[in-house]
């Protein structure tokens, strides 16, 4: 050290004096500043201070090192603790994650297979039991109510779901009901009530869907559900028979009609939403393969007879839906009769309430007609009476279905004007406002998979179904549509047989094995 502090001042003419003790050095250097180095070991806060020649003017950072490192035991066990109970819980929660999937993943396969060859344990079960006259499927409409009935699997494993025609023959039922001088001891139903049905303000005909009334729908759907079941089990009970009933995926009106059912309908009925129920009637008659657990969603396009919805249904759960009023089937029965009011020139044929019901029938078969033709005959002789001269009017009028579809399409616009303010969230508000059906199925399609953060090319199939879609403009403008926004054609449409369309909600819900349920967070699962 003294060597080192010689050469630091070499060339001075003094020579400095050292003098050393055990724990310091001192220097004295004559006409200058003494210092003293302490040569002690310092902690590690000494080290931290700096060393200062005053004299000389330089300044040195004293180096940093450390001669060794010791933490007591009581500061590193905690750690040591911590990090152990962290490393557990973290790969215990990784495995029950696992867990949980893997389960997922088994109830997902086991309900494919069931779907195809029927329950695995229920022969063995209470349910061979319990419901014995199998499962009645239940799909009550704004207009019609149509009911399918599947056997037991313990009959006829195989058999697929039926819909029961009613007593007249037809496949589903009219949902109107009234009640005659408001005598609700004795009401109106099917046939007869269609019979009374027609467009004005003194309408006696009221239909369940309106207001989900308690009373109105068990006198509409109890009396169906009996003759059903005499027809396919040989008595009018719900004894050993497990009701499915299909309800709107909207869920203010899916629980109205579920409290109205429960209010009559065993505790065992099950409630699925109908675009669940659609898939499963598809899948059961091999319309569509929803197998697959990493198949991407289904769009359920459903047009009933006043109202439309549009859902997105994946892995057998509602995921996200959009409802539009007052465009379904009823639209183009209107529109038919308002422009045969308009052209005919029978004077008073709106003011007589016989000739509208009468009218009012002849549409409907008017409309049916348009399925399979380009024109339409209504004809209806002695429909009305002229008042002022006494004579007898008749009715006899063609109308093409592309006169129809122009006017339906003007009256679409009109009702999507007045929707527009109060439609909230059903159309996109990326593209312009709709004007006809194919931009009407584009905006409402583009917002419903932006809430599930999809895109059309994700889509796995669009199903139509409902009564409402038989006409031809309806599949044409979806292709329209759909071939838009994906630029690949229509392949992915699904378009079932007329009859078909109306059906595939109770067939499906016919065809949900009798121990499954719908639960809204998971979708149909085995409790």
């Amino acid at each position: 050290m003294a060597s080192i502090l010689a050469r630091r001042i070499v060339g001075r003419s003094t020579i400095p004096s050292f003098s050393t003790n055990a724990s310091s050095l001192s220097c004295n250097i004559p006409g200058l500043s003494s210092f003293t180095l302490d040569t002690r070991r310092r902690n590690d806060d000494d080290r931290d201070n700096n060393r200062v020649l005053p004299s000389m003017g330089i300044s040195h950072q004293k180096q940093q090192y450390r001669l060794y490192h010791a933490t007591p035991k009581q500061e590193i066990l905690p750690l040591v603790a911590v990090a152990v109970v962290g490393g557990i819980g973290y790969y215990s929660y990784r495995a029950l994650q696992r867990m949980d999937e893997e389960w997922e993943d088994y109830q997902w396969e086991l309900q494919q297979y069931e779907k195809k060859y029927g329950p695995v344990n229920e022969s063995s079960s209470s349910t061979k039991q319990l419901f014995a006259n199998g499962t009645l499927g239940v799909d009550l409409g704004t207009i019609h109510l149509v009911l399918a009935h599947k056997n037991n699997a313990t009959t006829t494993n195989k058999e697929k779901a039926k819909v029961v025609p009613t007593r007249e023959g037809a496949r589903y039922t009219f949902g109107g009901i009234m009640y005659p001088n408001g005598d609700e001891q004795s009401p109106m139903l099917g046939k007869l009530a269609f019979e009374k049905a027609y467009y004005g303000d003194s309408n006696q005909v009221r239909y369940p869907a309106d207001d989900y009334d308690q009373k109105t729908i068990f006198d509409v759907a109890s009396p169906a559900m009996n003759n059903a079941l005499e027809t396919r089990v040989g008595k009018a009970s719900l004894e050993g028979v497990r009701p499915v009933v299909a309800i709107p995926p909207l869920e203010d009106n899916a629980l109205k009609l579920e409290s109205a059912f429960k209010s009559f309908l065993p505790d065992t009925s099950t409630f699925v939403p109908e675009p669940v129920a659609a898939v499963w009637g598809a899948e059961a008659q091999a319309l569509i393969d929803a197998s697959s657990k990493d198949s991407g969603p289904v769009v359920v396009v459903d047009v009933g007879g006043k109202v439309t919805t549009c859902t997105a249904v994946q892995k057998n759960k509602v995921c996200s839906s959009a409802t539009l009023p007052n465009i379904g089937g009823e639209l183009w029965t209107r529109t038919l009769i308002q422009h045969i009011l308009d052209e005919t020139s029978l004077p008073f044929l709106d003011q007589d309430e016989m000739a509208q019901q009468r009218l009012y029938q002849a549409a409907n078969v008017a409309i049916a007609e348009y399925n399979t033709s380009n024109q339409a005959h209504i004809h209806i002789p002695y429909i009305s009476m002229n008042v002022e001269t006494r004579e007898a009017q008749h009715l006899d009028t063609k109308v093409s279905r592309g006169v129809l579809e122009q006017k339906v399409q003007q009256r679409l616009k009109e009702i999507i004007a007045d929707q527009m303010d109060t439609s909230g969230d059903i159309f996109s508000p990326h593209v312009p406002p709709p004007t006809d059906y194919a931009s009407l199925w584009t905006s409402v399609l583009i917002q419903l998979l932006e809430q599930i953060n999809a895109t059309p090319m994700n889509v796995d199939k669009v199903l139509i179904v409902g009564g409402g879609s038989k006409q031809q403009l309806i599949v044409s403008s979806l292709q329209q549509s759909w071939n838009a926004l994906t630029g690949q054609g229509a392949d992915a449409i699904v378009v079932p047989e007329l009859a078909k369309r109306s059906e595939l909600v109770a067939l499906g819900a016919a065809s949900l094995p009798s121990h499954h349920q719908y639960n809204p967070e998971h979708g149909i699962v085995v409790p």
